[in-house]
């Protein structure tokens, strides 16, 4: 599963037609995983057989105002039986927005300030607050480790190979704190 979210123009498309066309990406990409054992693993015994469980829907936020509802599959490791959530590689666990949407915040929090991100963007102090907290104590070594870099010397249009190559070299998406 990746593929990402910025090929779509969000400013051009209808908000119906960018939740049909993610949903049929994720539908196809959580088939393919189900069927090809080599695609994911369990967490918990290591296993690769896994069958459908069920689905949830979690809206999905593109950004502040535009957002989406997306059903989320569930599968079941049918050696130790436990129910993992397959979700798509532009979200990220206990989060509601997409990793590049996050990323980008964090990014222009780093830039500027706090304070101006807040008034630009409307998002509120405390939760800009807690998510670039976050980020200094649980990513920034990691993403420095990384790419030798501060994240704000990163240019947007490399922002996709960077949350990439940190997902591969981690095995945590950008901001993600807890493991499976």
């Amino acid at each position: 599963m990746n593929y990402n979210i910025n090929h779509i123009k969000l400013k051009d498309l209808p908000l119906e037609l960018i939740q049909l066309t993610l949903q049929d990406e994720y539908d196809q990409d959580f088939q393919k995983a189900i069927s090809s054992r080599s695609s994911t693993q369990c967490a918990s015994c290591g296993s690769k057989d896994f069958k459908s469980h069920g689905s949830y829907e979690r809206y999905v936020y593109l950004n502040k105002t535009r957002h989406i509802l997306l059903r989320v599959m569930r599968k079941l490791c049918l050696s130790c039986e436990k129910t993992r959530v397959f979700l798509p590689s532009y979200l990220v666990k206990y989060k509601r927005y997409t990793v590049q949407y996050l990323f980008k915040l964090i990014h222009k929090i780093s830039r500027s300030s706090l304070n101006r991100v807040h008034r630009k963007l409307e998002h509120s102090l405390g939760y800009l607050s807690y998510l670039y907290n976050q980020y200094l104590q649980h990513h920034r070594l990691r993403f420095r480790s990384l790419f030798l870099k501060e994240i704000k010397s990163i240019k947007a249009s490399n922002i996709e190979v960077f949350l990439h190559d940190y997902h591969q070299h981690h095995r945590l998406q950008f901001l993600q704190i807890k493991l499976e």
